[in-house]
């Protein structure tokens, strides 16, 4: 038999326990984590346990862990852990083995566990094999609070010395999952102290059970660090030896190796491993879980480049001048002892070719290259072939390769159907043609549905032709797709193009740089490299009528010497603010060395990116002495235009620029003093008002008060004083001296905004000062650029004035449905006599020269299915009600109905719902505070039904307010009724709404992890709070509806069935938490007392046992437990330490607490 855990939830002395489940996160992943934390040891001078505890406190806090999987902890550190962490409860941490796992109770719940031993009679406790230590594995079946879903953990740590038992260990395991896991989801962890190459790693990565979810992430964080330290934060060696592994119902979005430090320590000897752990709802993008190819199976092996297929594990692959590698240290294999070797100096085509087919498409594709033995540089290009090799396509950019380490190339693409891919070395000859390592080759499936997507090189730098001397001020990109603006590789300030000696620099074929500042070459020092301005930088942007989404980064880094160097990517959407774009990247070879690519597809902001849109990229450098050393982008090497040594790749999203809303004033011919003018062109996803003026603007003549003439342009004067100083546009602002507009999105579209552009006329006494801003409640306005400045009168005809460019303002993409913009152009500087100011003139006899215009695209947005909805006007509610049921309820859910917070009393209004406030609040935002303190809102909630998820997509209303009803809005929600999380930020609104009430903007609330895969039976609440309203006369309302078809609240989103796995046999369990007795017992150990809190509805004889982590029982009491409340105090003499208090009942039911006894 296998031996019994215990879940318990640590108390420290006096604290009591309460049982309840808050729920912490509302993601719908799990954040997990293997960590060998090293134990307690006094002879770790300098990295004591007292020392590196807060760290790990801190690291479980900062990363959110939900499941956390410990090696060699000590049960003191694990009592210490879990008393620092309340939500965390633990298993095992036994002392004779030191393994166990930490989860948070607010997200998971423990419904069985066990062990087994590492040993040939796994369920006796033994040595197993070779092995120096007792070894064990731990295992636990949680299910997921969010998403009811089941799975499994199973953690260990593989015996150091015996080879025999880490490999017998590795098929037990494999066995054991297979056995208690069966069908339900299961992840393995643990400090297997076997590194990639070892065969016990490839044994459990391609056994078909498990797959490393170094290999799944969509997202792999960490590609320089291996996972231990021995407590040197400097330590880099890409051994990995502490791994996560999933099954196949598991996908990872995310992998990470945890390198934080404290005064420069390293929490353990290891570091903590983190993966983000989601279940697979389709195969979308996921990883073909026969790959990745590493070479290793081959039949027959292969030790001639004379062409011949050979069988890989993954299948039949064309071995065409390439042959198995032999020598460990030249072909630097990734995983495993081997790699594939293609011949250097050929004079005929080498490639490494599959001969089978992948059937679901391609999203990714990685490859591990490096050259052999200090070869010379040599080129390839990764090919795919649709047609089963008779034609072959080139699937990224040609990559050069002369590092003698491995790097990643990442190949990003939206391929369809069957395919199959090569690398096609290109050299032939004897130039540059070394021999190339390639390993590790990974296919993942197609993740887009829809048409294929071209990914291509967007900007790229070769500098070879004409040859660079690598001291040129600048370096325009060679090549630039059609879609872009042209972009400039340029210095920091930190750099210079001479020595210190005052030499010219010289590193030909390259961009270099010498450092003015000499810097360490540790990836604490990027810090100096950020300090004193030691980066290179360009920038991309795609052109009007283009968006982008960027895939990847590749760049071969320059040196002049020997020596460490640290290279730091980050990025800026505004010149500015930089983040970082991924980990820093060591490389100490001279001339010019490939990093591994840099995958842009997952970070969100270079995604989508529109028309005008510019991203920033800076590469920190550091590591560079101030004297001669050099350092920089390149070395270019023959004279191929495509051999980029910096290159970006992506997809082009045509986004045709049209005009959202223009005026031209010439067909028909515009007199100029019109009160007001229609738009002339009004694109059809807006509704647009007219161009009007303020009231500091009038289209009389301030001489004559006659109506102002202007021909083909709006024209105005003003009878307020004001100077041509832009302090001015204040006095402009509180007179109303502008020109204004606004258009309103419609429902079933989004529109992005792109630039605006205008003309102006004025005489000589006109306004010289020009200021844009816009508002999206008519209210509070916000500038759209700096002033423009005129010293005299136009043209007759007018001026065109600098474009404006929108596509950087956040708020003026994708603007949702029912938002209105407003745009106001206000003028100061004109006289109060003569002066004329215009927007104008269109040309004579023409319909399209428009003298203002704003540009952008609009989308279409596909509504989703009605959740749930309100319509309120058939039949019509007086509005007093005190809750309105829902007049469409999805067949997939229960709904609530509409009710008001005890802030707001009911008030009468024909089809709506109706509040007057009890409490006064102001329209400032930072009286939501008010709103939520004093229930001021509206709610609902709805339930999935059993069998049933639902992801919600959009969340519309329509509000009606009276001039003193409520201005904000702020619409929050909640998966446990009592924790509520927003859904956007407050939107105000100026005034009073029409009497029929007004729709406010659509939520798109499709991004919100919490309302995505809402699980059976769990109850999502939504609360519309609302300030800035009296409590006599403002009414704040929901409606009105003004037919019995229109909708004024609803919630819409998508309905998809599930299922549950089916419980597998297990080898030992515990009672489930959801099946503990109905009593509440606390529990705390002082050295001399154990006292006990008992509450229960029965009568019963009972018995308290203590135990410790060992399992001995170091006291057994009998209890007389009645009903209602009980307290015991017990004596007892323990020393500080982790201990297990069991109560069993004589009905056979037992409840047990792990606490902690301090000093």
């Amino acid at each position: 038999m296998a031996t019994k855990l215990f879940s318990f939830r640590k108390l420290s002395l006096l604290f009591l326990f309460v049982i309840g489940v808050i729920t912490a996160g509302y993601s719908q992943q799990l954040t997990v984590g293997t960590f060998n934390l090293r134990g307690d040891f006094v002879t770790d001078t300098g990295n004591l346990w007292t020392d590196r505890k807060l760290l790990v406190k801190a690291q479980i806090d900062k990363y959110q862990f939900d499941i956390l999987g410990l090696q060699e902890t000590l049960p003191a550190m694990a009592g210490y852990l879990v008393g620092a962490l309340p939500r965390f409860d633990s298993l095992g941490m036994f002392s004779q083995v030191n393994i166990g796992i930490l989860y948070n109770t607010e997200r998971v719940l423990l419904q069985s566990s066990g062990q087994f031993w590492l040993s040939p009679t796994p369920d006796v406790e033994s040595i197993g094999w070779d092995a120096k230590f007792k070894r064990a594995c731990i295992w636990a079946r949680f299910k997921d609070r969010k998403t009811s879903q089941e799975f499994y953990v199973f953690n260990t740590h593989f015996d150091h010395v015996g080879a025999v038992a880490r490999t017998n260990s590795a098929a037990l395991v494999l066995q054991r999952i297979a056995s208690i896991a069966g069908n339900t989801p299961a992840m393995f962890m643990g400090d297997l102290n076997a590194t990639q190459y070892d065969s016990i790693y490839t044994s459990l990565n391609n056994a078909g059970l498990l797959k490393d979810c170094y290999n799944l992430a969509y997202r792999n964080l960490e590609r320089e660090r291996g996972t231990t330290s021995d407590f040197d934060m400097y330590l880099r060696n890409k051994k990995r030896i502490d791994h996560i592994f999933l099954t196949n119902t598991l996908q990872a979005s995310e992998y990470n190796v945890l390198t934080d430090t404290y005064n420069g320590k390293t929490a353990s000897d290891h570091y903590a491993v983190l993966a983000k752990i989601g279940w697979k709802y389709n195969e979308q993008g996921d990883l073909y879980r026969q790959f990745p190819e590493d070479f290793e199976q081959a039949n027959p092996y292969k030790e001639t480049y004379t062409a011949a297929e050979v069988t890989f594990r993954t299948g039949p692959w064309l071995l065409n001048n390439v042959r198995m590698g032999g020598s460990s240290a030249n072909d630097q294999p990734t995983s495993g002892l081997y790699g594939a070797r293609m011949i250097n100096n050929n004079t005929a085509s080498c490639y490494l070719q599959m001969n089978f087919d992948v059937t679901e498409g391609a999203s990714k594709v990685t490859v591990q290259h490096n050259v052999y033995n200090g070869d010379t540089i040599c080129k390839w290009q990764l090919e795919y072939s649709k047609d089963q090799g008779v034609s072959w396509l080139p699937a990224g950019p040609v990559m050069a390769t002369n590092q003698t380490t491995k790097q990643q190339a990442v190949f990003i693409m939206d391929i369809a159907g069957s395919v199959r891919f090569r690398v096609n070395k290109l050299g032939i000859g004897s130039s540059n043609n070394g021999r190339l390592c390639v390993d590790d080759f990974t296919i993942y499936k197609r993740k887009n549905v829809t048409g294929e997507k071209e990914n291509k090189v967007l900007l790229g730098w070769q500098l070879g032709t004409p040859l660079s001397t690598g001291r040129q001020d600048s370096a325009v990109a060679s090549f630039t797709d059609a879609g872009m603006e042209a972009s400039v590789l340029k210095r920091g300030v930190g750099w210079r193009t001479i020595t210190s000696t005052g030499a010219a620099i010289s590193l030909p074929g390259s961009f270099a740089a010498a450092a003015t500042v000499a810097t360490g070459d540790y990836a604490t020092d990027t810090a100096m490299a950020i300090a004193n301005n030691l980066y290179l930088q360009f920038q991309v942007k795609p052109r009007a009528g283009n968006g982008i989404s960027l895939s990847t980064l590749n760049v071969r880094f320059a040196a002049s010497k020997a020596g460490t160097k640290t290279g730091y990517w980050k990025y800026s959407l505004d010149g500015t603010t930089y983040k970082a774009l991924a980990k820093s990247f060591e490389i100490n070879n001279t001339g010019g060395s490939s990093i591994s690519s840099i995958n842009l597809s997952s970070c969100a902001d270079l995604q989508h990116m529109p028309a005008g849109k510019a991203v920033y990229f800076r590469l920190y450098i550091n590591g560079v002495d101030a004297t001669d050393e050099l350092v920089g982008i390149g070395v270019s090497n023959g004279t191929a235009s495509d051999g980029y040594v910096l290159s970006v790749s992506g997809e082009m999203e045509l986004s045709p620029a049209t005009k959202m809303v223009a005026w031209q004033f010439a067909t028909p011919a515009a007199t100029g003093g019109e009160a007001t003018v229609p738009a002339s062109v009004v694109d059809t996803a807006v509704v647009a008002s007219v161009l009007e003026r303020g009231a500091g603007l009038k289209p009389v003549s301030n001489a004559t008060g006659d109506t102002l003439i202007l021909s083909r342009a709006f024209v105005s004067s003003t009878g307020v004083a004001s100077t041509t100083e832009v302090t001015d546009t204040a006095v402009a602002i509180k007179n109303n001296m502008y020109f204004g507009y606004s258009f309103t999105v419609k429902a079933g579209y989004k529109v992005s905004l792109y630039n605006l552009n205008y003309r102006i006329r004025i005489s000589a006494g006109g306004a010289k000062v020009w200021h844009w801003k816009y508002s999206l409640d008519s209210v509070n306005f916000t500038n759209l650029a700096m002033p423009v400045i005129l010293t005299a009168a136009t043209d007759s005809e007018g001026d065109i004035q600098p474009v404006i460019d929108l596509s950087g303002m956040s708020a003026l993409q994708n603007i949702p449905a029912n938002t209105t913009v407003y745009f106001r152009l206000y003028t100061n500087g004109s006289n109060t006599t003569t002066g004329t100011t215009a927007i104008g003139r269109s040309a004579a006899v023409t319909s399209d020269d428009y003298a203002l215009s704003v540009v952008g695209s609009a989308e279409v947005v596909a509504p989703g299915e009605k959740i749930i909805a309100w319509q309120l006007a058939s039949p019509s509610t007086t509005g007093e009600e005190a809750s309105v049921n829902a007049t469409t309820i999805h067949s997939a859910v229960t709904a609530t109905p509409l009710v008001r917070g005890a802030g707001f009393n009911a008030t009468t209004l024909s089809r709506a719902f109706a509040a007057l406030a009890a409490t006064v609040s102001s329209a400032d935002v930072a009286d939501t505070a008010i709103a939520v303190a004093g229930n001021l809102y509206f709610s609902t909630s709805f339930t999935p039904k059993a069998g049933k998820t639902v992801s919600l997509s959009g969340l519309d209303y329509k509000i009606r307010i009276s001039a003193h009803g409520a201005k904000v809005w702020y619409w929050k929600y909640s998966l446990d009724g009592v924790h509520f999380s927003k859904l956007a930020n407050p939107f105000t609104i100026g005034a009073a709404t029409s009497t029929e009430g007004k729709f406010m903007p659509h939520m798109d609330v499709s991004a919100i992890p919490g309302l995505q895969h809402i699980p059976a039976g769990t109850t999502v609440t939504f609360r519309l709070y609302a300030n800035g309203t009296d409590n006599a006369t403002g009414s704040t309302s929901i409606g009105r509806s003004t037919t019995a078809s229109e909708d004024v609240l609803w919630f819409s989103g998508s309905v998809a069935s599930t299922t549950v796995s089916a419980s597998t046999a297990r080898t030992a369990q515990v009672v489930s938490e959801e099946q503990q007795p109905a009593s509440v017992m606390h529990v705390s150990v002082a050295p001399n007392q154990v006292y006990v809190a008992i509450e229960t509805e029965k009568a019963s004889q009972s018995q308290l046992v203590l135990y410790d982590m060992l399992g001995r029982r170091l006291l057994a009491k009998q209890l007389s437990v009645v009903a209602g409340k009980n307290n015991f105090s017990i004596p007892v003499s323990v020393k500080p330490g982790v201990y297990i208090v069991t109560v069993y009942s004589a009905s056979g039911q037992k409840r047990s607490k792990k606490v902690f006894c301090g000093y």
